[in-house]
């Protein structure tokens, strides 16, 4: 399949109907229709589930995550994420069954979805496997889209609905956003996998004591596997951990792109441009679950 080609996997968001391409537009059986932005995305939201303020990061949030991932300061963490995929999809595309869906829900601005399927095309061949990124933040699908012409991504509702076919998924990945259990385990196929990243206590530390950021849930991890005890459990788990120094815009992005950003006041933001040589710890952990047939 071509780049911003779209197979019948995509659900209809209003009937749940498959939806097909016809030319520049997405139709499912019973005539709901959906263009596809020149961009080469989708919005799948419909207009009236859309709260009036913003939904998902802002657009100063994903512009700061794009400009500092940019930099391969999180590099560690998707080399990881790609090596991961490529060890569970390889077994899979040998058997021949193709093409392979990954998902990756919550996807912010395609970073870490970009780079795993850079790798997996390299070892398997770009016909494989087929990407599917999604989030509720369309302007940071737009940048993703943008970026990433071989990858499909679209707008739409975690709380509400995944829009893939049930079983389609053989690798899903969930990188710091919301999880939704009963979608998670429907979509993903029997033999499939899901990839939860998930910040560890020691993440930003000690910049996020210093500057009272949002707190790291305590226990997370184990929270995270208890939520997903239906349906998956946990096969492996991989802890990445360095320090980075940091300073100017560098460090006012890295903060600027987590949730923190709608709590601390703005001339905060902006005194961390001024700053230089500021070490900060990221610590990530990476919870592989495997479905239960």
């Amino acid at each position: 399949m071509s780049a911003r080609e779209w197979g019948s996997v995509l659900l209809c968001p209003v009937c749940g109907a498959p939806l097909a391409q016809a030319a520049q537009t997405l139709r499912c059986a019973h005539a709901h229709s959906f263009d596809i932005a020149r961009e080469g995305y989708v919005n799948l939201l419909l207009a009236e589930r859309r709260p009036p303020a913003v939904r998902g990061d802002a657009r100063e949030m994903v512009q700061a995550r794009r400009r500092f991932l940019e930099r391969g300061h999180y590099a560690p963490l998707s080399a990881a994420l790609a090596a991961q995929v490529c060890a569970l999809l390889t077994s899979r595309a040998a058997r021949g069954t193709r093409p392979l869906h990954v998902l990756d829900v919550g996807c912010g601005e395609g970073h870490h979805l970009g780079e795993v399927q850079r790798h997996v095309a390299a070892r398997l061949g770009s016909d494989a496997v087929q990407f599917w990124g999604m989030d509720s933040a369309r302007d940071a699908v737009r940048l993703a889209a943008r970026r990433h012409p071989d990858i499909r991504f679209f707008v739409a509702d975690l709380r509400r609905c995944i829009l893939l076919a049930d079983g389609a998924v053989r690798v899903l990945l969930n990188v710091f956003a919301p999880r939704h259990p009963a979608e998670f385990a429907r979509v993903v196929a029997r033999d499939g996998a899901l990839l939860v990243v998930i910040p560890a206590p020691e993440h930003l530390m000690p910049l996020r004591a210093e500057l009272g950021m949002l707190e790291i849930e305590t226990g997370k991890r184990e929270h995270v596997i208890a939520q997903l005890a239906g349906a998956f459990r946990l096969a492996s788990m991989q802890e990445i951990s360095y320090d980075l120094s940091l300073g100017g815009e560098e460090l006012r992005d890295l903060v600027a792109m987590t949730p923190s950003y709608w709590h601390l006041p703005p001339e905060a933001l902006a005194a961390l441009a001024g700053q230089q040589g500021v070490r900060v710890r990221v610590a990530f952990e990476l919870l592989v679950f495997a479905r239960y047939r």
